[in-house]
């Protein structure tokens, strides 16, 4: 049956309305309006980023509003990280810029519009710099001084190429303002959210584990070393931390950050030139839309690597369909498929809709000569897309290392059974999976209600219903979404994994909207519909991940200790003992260590399988003790949390009895196997302090009894150090004492210049033996030192092994 034009727009919005009671439903049923996440700190960032987007975006109407924005954003990164991650990602996109060109002149490939081709060439010239970057990171040249020359030089010939093409002037986006204001505010408004998220330091288990590990294991070996020994992560398909590696040389942490984001608005970009000649207003909202995202922000918060497998992915997708000989075109998909799978194994789920519409393509004149350019694309599939493939084929036995080990039995890694990310093995419900992304989030990602967006279940049945009214790229969307979630979700129902298919998706709202143009009203009512839920994706935009709630915080060093303790360790650690190993028990481990660090998971398999059989000896077995291997290992620090070392009681009593506890953050604490005839004391976050007795000022035998600070009748022994105004302290020690002895540790609180405020005096009474005390103390307002004494009451010996106050 024929359905005319009329008649199919006015049954695609009785879906949308259909849609739309389904989502009041789901609000109705998940009680979705008490699913708040902000803080109120949060909430009010919220209202200024609303504010200053609203005056910019008034602002852009008389042509200064851009640079309004741009100087905010400037000033706001610069009290982050100075200026150097902002000048060191705009010179990799130059860089890239100038290589993608220099490969479109070589292929002699030109695309209709100059703005989408500018688009094309970055896109080409990142996958290029993926694919060199494989190689350099494999040679000890790897310095930031290298970096910085090689793009600086690509950076300013990039420069040179970008403002020949494109003279300064006014960009699309910039022009007819005046009617399609609210679209516009809000599209800012997304993108401004996703840059403050960016510039915030990464906290994700996963990002230091993984993302960021990589550049600053690179940083302090000059080179990328392959063992099981280092990690598991050396075999992983890497080529997004390599981008991130680039970004972090140029930029600290800050510029991986940025780089990261930076692909996202890429992808964004090139969606904005191919949504065709749609209305002005509804391509922004929809694109509005698919920025504010959640699942986007959390995303561009943190060192994931989706953001530049979409952008690979997308890119080659939209290639498809340019008007460009057919052996030309596919050079440089190929070289984007390449990077893609460089980047994740996923991309094969794809692989079969790109060879469907090349041979869909492929006619008698393509083939003629085909058989060279069959031998390039192979070339450049093995040489950048299969390199980490090979690599771990090499070094392990197994091309996909760490997965399928029980076929390829790799030694140093568990065999007997395969190994699977148990995160999200949630049962499909295809008929509801929509609605089921909308409102159970997080069964499918580690957020809350809403992380999915709300704009996909609303609009999404009556763009399928109006696919017929598309064009091939429409059909192509289709198949791409369903190679995805076909692919993926079967296996591990996780919303990061297909991020891909969220573009695409967009390219199917437009066609709704097309559907409407020729119906003013419903057109209208529609784009109304879409500005709330944008509005409503924005307020929900912290429930993607909890270290969003905030969008600033005052204070840098506490959101770290909030959300990411190991970092302060890191830090810490740095400082004091940069060449000293580091073992994690029970959690992932943080990036940015200078020593070695092994860990007790699958990260660490050459290392994991021992560490456990010492744990098994503190229960009695015949194995290594935790204290052996650490020698052994030339371990000095261990990093826990209390609760890890709760479910292990003879592990907790193991480390008190031979470690120190140096400094506790949060849950977190971290021991030191101290050194023969040092005593080991500790304060937290303390940069006066340090190891030793030197610190400590007083009268007594100091190195008297090896490790411990004796205390003998009148003898009093103190130490000064910075404190917090108003901060609770716990003031904790172990000691040794004679029989009825009695011992005195006594807090002396004073000003900046030394006024004496009040004290804190604590007596215990010890019966002979070892013992640990502690007593929690408050540094009053405007106390800025505190001065610790240990001594003797009653004149009694009295030897202190261990003295410590900490936040």
């Amino acid at each position: 049956m024929n359905i005319s034009s009329s008649a199919r727009q006015y049954f695609a919005f009785i879906i949308f309305t259909c849609a739309l009671c389904v989502f009041f439903y789901g609000v109705y049923e998940t009680k979705l309006w008490s699913q708040n996440q902000w803080t109120a700190d949060g909430k009010n960032w919220l209202m200024l980023v609303a504010t200053v987007t609203f005056f910019a975006t008034l602002g852009l109407s008389k042509r200064y509003g851009f640079s309004i924005l741009v100087f905010i954003a400037a000033v706001y990164l610069t009290s982050f990280g100075g200026f150097s991650p902002l000048v060191g990602t705009v010179l990799i996109f130059l860089s890239a810029f100038y290589l993608g060109g220099k490969l479109f002149n070589w292929l002699d490939v030109e695309i209709a519009s100059s703005h989408t081709e500018s688009i094309y060439k970055v896109i080409v010239g990142l996958a290029v710099i993926l694919g060199l970057t494989q190689f350099i990171v494999r040679v000890p040249i790897n310095y930031s001084s290298v970096y910085i020359a090689i793009y600086s030089i690509l950076g300013c010939l990039g420069a040179k190429s970008f403002f020949e093409k494109h003279p300064l002037r006014a960009a699309p986006l910039l022009t007819n303002l005046k009617s399609d204001g609210v679209a516009t505010w809000l599209l800012i408004f997304a993108v401004t959210l996703n840059f403050i998220v960016c510039v915030k330091p990464e906290v994700s288990p996963d990002g230091l584990s993984l993302r960021l590990w990589i550049p600053t294991f690179i940083e302090t070996n000059q080179q990328w070393r392959f063992s099981i020994e280092n990690s598991v992560n050396a075999f992983l398909p890497n080529g997004a931390e390599l981008l991130f590696t680039a970004g972090y040389f140029l930029g600290d942490e800050i510029g991986a950050r940025l780089v990261n984001l930076s692909t996202f608005l890429t992808t964004a970009t090139l969606l904005y030139f191919k949504l065709g000649r749609s209305v002005s207003y509804a391509r922004r909202l929809i694109l509005a839309a698919f920025i504010s995202t959640p699942l986007i922000g959390l995303e561009s918060g943190s060192l994931f690597v989706e953001h530049i497998w979409t952008m690979f992915l997308f890119g080659a997708g939209m290639l498809v369909f340019e008007r460009v000989e057919f052996h030309r075109k596919w050079t440089l998909i190929a070289l984007l498929l390449s990077a893609a799978l460089a980047t994740k194994v996923i991309t094969v789920f794809t692989i079969p809709i790109f060879l469907l519409v090349f041979f869909s393509q492929l006619d008698k004149k393509s083939l003629a000569g085909i058989w060279k350019w069959v031998v390039l694309w192979l070339i450049l599939a093995f040489a950048i897309g299969g390199a980490p493939y090979l690599s771990a084929l090499y070094y392990t036995g197994n091309p996909v290392f760490p997965f399928m080990n029980d076929v390829f039995k790799a030694e140093g890694f568990w065999s007997d059974v395969p190994f699977t990310n148990l995160r999200y093995e949630t049962d499909v419900n295809w008929i509801t999976l929509i609605y089921d992304l909308t409102f159970y989030s997080p069964n499918y990602i580690e957020g809350k209600v809403g992380t999915f967006g709300f704009h996909w279940l609303l609009f999404t049945p009556a763009a399928l219903f109006c696919i017929k009214k598309g064009n091939t790229i429409t059909l192509f969307s289709v198949a791409m979404i369903i190679s995805l979630f076909v692919g993926v979700f079967p296996q591990q129902a996780y919303l990061r994994y297909i991020l891909p298919a969220l573009p695409f998706a967009v390219i199917l709202l437009v066609t709704f909207f097309n559907l409407l143009e020729s119906k003013p009203a419903l057109l209208r009512i529609s784009a109304a519909v879409l500005s709330c839920i944008v509005a409503l994706n924005i307020y929900f935009f912290s429930s993607s991940g909890w270290n969003h709630t905030n969008l600033v915080d005052s204070d840098f060093n506490e959101y770290v200790k909030q959300h990411a303790p190991e970092r302060v360790f890191a830090d810490y650690l740095n400082r004091v003992d940069p060449k000293g190993k580091t073992l994690f028990v029970g959690r992932f481990y943080a990036a940015g260590f200078k020593g070695e660090v092994v860990a007790d998971n699958w990260y660490f398999p050459a290392h994991a399988a021992v560490i456990r059989a010492a744990y098994a000896s503190l229960l009695g077995n015949p194995a290594p003790d935790l204290l052996g291997y650490a020698k052994k290992e030339k371990i000095k620090y261990v990093i826990s949390s209390f609760t890890e070392l709760k479910t292990r009681p003879n592990l907790s009593e193991h480390l008190d009895h031979y470690f120190d506890i140096v400094f506790t953050v949060g849950d977190y604490v971290l021991y030191v196997l101290p050194e023969r005839s040092k005593f080991g004391t500790e304060l937290a976050l303390n940069t006066d302090f340090q190891f030793g007795l030197d610190k400590w000022l007083g009268t007594g035998n100091l190195l008297s009894e090896s490790a411990k600070l004796v205390v003998i009748e009148d003898e009093l022994f103190y130490q000064r150090i910075s404190v917090i105004e108003e901060t609770e302290y716990l003031l904790s020690y172990r000691v040794a004492c004679d029989q009825n002895a009695q011992l005195r540790l006594q807090v002396n609180w004073s000003k900046a210049d030394n006024e004496f405020i009040s004290t804190s005096i604590n007596v215990e009474a010890c019966d002979g033996t070892s013992g640990i005390y502690s007593k929690q103390v408050r540094a009053p307002k405007a106390a800025s030192f505190a001065t610790i004494y240990a001594m003797s009451h009653n004149g009694v010996k009295i030897a202190f092994e261990k003295i410590s106050l900490m936040r």
